[in-house]
Formats: structure tokens, sequence, C-alpha cells
């Protein structure tokens, strides 16, 4: 847990016997705990942010700055990125856990994928309980929290880029390498909407700039994907900005994606 210029390791229990009565396991036990969780991870933040140096917290602190971080959900059971085909409208593309990267990694293109070399910035939204055949209203009360994703993909795979595999298939076979699902650095919880800008830099230059979308359109494209898919709490669904064309890479080395309450996801691209 992020307090001011720090981090706090959950683990460690605070030692208020109050604030000590609630450790969670996981990120997804906080998630699963909904409401409660919620106010109990507030209640742990306002106490540790009035006073920090408690006795016996010392090694509980890590650096902001500096310290390696991993996806803030490890192992989500289901992972789904949300591509706009003017065929399909809104096709979910299964990607693999194991595509999982965190923050400030390096992402390697091996050297099957020939094709061009694309990538898409997107807000993922996490799932703070089960949802299955849910109304939209239901369906926006089960999200539990948001982190940014950079997405890669290719339009071609060494012997694989016949018509066995055209257009989104080829595509979902690119975007099934590990390391291709960038995620991170923070996980947000949301009590309320998303709303956030976020904006997307290639080598230190701004080239796209977008509007995440409302908690009200997360709850229809939900309901949706719920009569067919049974989430569960820690489940990832990724979404893009409306015009959903990847941002081709070039001899790009660093890509970045930002916003104001996610902070900054950043990784490197080595071909």
């Amino acid at each position: 847990m992020i307090v001011g210029q720090r981090i706090f390791d959950l683990k460690v229990g605070h030692p208020s016997h109050e604030l000590s009565r609630w450790r969670p396991d996981s990120v997804v036990g906080i998630l699963d705990a909904g409401e409660d969780g919620r106010e109990q991870l507030q209640a742990l933040h306002d106490a540790l942010l009035a006073e920090p140096d408690v006795a016996g917290l010392e090694a509980a602190w890590l650096p902001l700055g500096g310290t390696d971080l991993g996806p803030p959900i490890r192992r989500p059971g289901l992972l789904l990125s949300l591509a706009r085909t003017p065929a399909a409208g809104l096709a979910p593309l299964l990607r693999s856990p194991g595509t999982l990267a965190g923050p400030d990694k390096t992402t390697v293109v091996p050297k099957h994928v020939t094709g061009g070399l694309g990538v898409r910035s997107m807000l993922a939204v996490v799932l703070g309980r089960h949802c299955h055949q849910a109304t939209p209203p239901q369906a926006q009360a089960a999200v539990g929290g948001t982190t940014l994703v950079l997405e890669f993909c290719t339009d071609a795979v060494a012997g694989h880029n016949g018509p066995f595999l055209p257009g989104l298939q080829a595509r979902y076979l690119g975007g099934q390498q590990p390391g291709s699902f960038v995620i991170g650095p923070r996980l947000k919880l949301v009590p309320g909407g998303l709303d956030e800008s976020i904006t997307v830099d290639l080598d230190d230059a701004t080239v796209r700039q977008w509007q995440s979308p409302s908690l009200a359109e997360v709850g229809e494209a939900l309901s949706e994907l719920s009569l067919w898919f049974g989430f569960r709490p820690g489940d990832l669904v990724a979404f893009g900005p409306q015009a959903d064309r990847a941002i081709e890479l070039e001899g790009t080395e660093a890509v970045s994606a930002s916003a104001p309450s996610l902070g900054t996801l950043r990784t490197r691209v080595t071909r």
C-alpha cells in the first residue's frame, strides 16, 4: 500500500490491536472483502500517514522509487482484453495469465515475431466480487479496482501468418508471448467512478491521450460479457480507447502510460 512516498507491506501487522485485527493475505482478499476491506484499508492508511514511524514497523517500509514491483494482480483466473472491430464490435480476446508482467521491466520481442509490433494502452478493471448473468448495475458494483495496461501485439508470426490465422487470430497468437501484457504500477480501489485521463508516451514523446470509459459503460460491457463468463474476484478485463488502433512501434525503446491517480506504467522494448 502506498503511503505518502513509501510503500507499506500489508503482511506486517500494525501494533494497534484495532488495526491489526484485519490482515489481508493477498490483494484479491482485499477486493473480496468489498466495502469492509476498503474501510479497513483506509483506516490503516490514515493511521500510518498520521504516525508513520511507529516502533516495530521499520521493516515494513519500502521506498516508492527503486522498489522492484510485480503485477498488482499476480494470478488472475481470467484475463480478457477487449478489442473493437468494425465487423464484430466489442470482441473479447482471452489472454494467458503467463503474459503478465509488472512495471519497469524489459519486454523482449521473440525472433519468430516477424510482423509489425504495436502497443495498446488500456485501463483494466479488476473484479471485486463474483459476476455472472449480471444486470449493468450489478456488474458496476462488481468492479473492485483499476490499473493501467500496456498490451503488445503483432500482425504476423513466423510460420503462422498464412490463411489459417488471418486477422484477429494472428494477433491473438502473437499476443500470448510472456511479458506482452504489462500492468501496474498501482491498483486503485474503486468506490465510485473510473474517469481517468490516460497519456501514452513513446521515447518520452506523447503520442496519444484518451479518456477511460465511465463506470456505466464498463457496467454495460461487463453485464454482456457475464452472459458467457463467470467472473471471480481478481479477474481482469481491459478496456481501450474508442479509436482502438494499436500504436505502431518502429525502433521505439521506451513505452509508458500514465494517469493522475494510477501513476506511470513504464516498460522497455528490445528485439
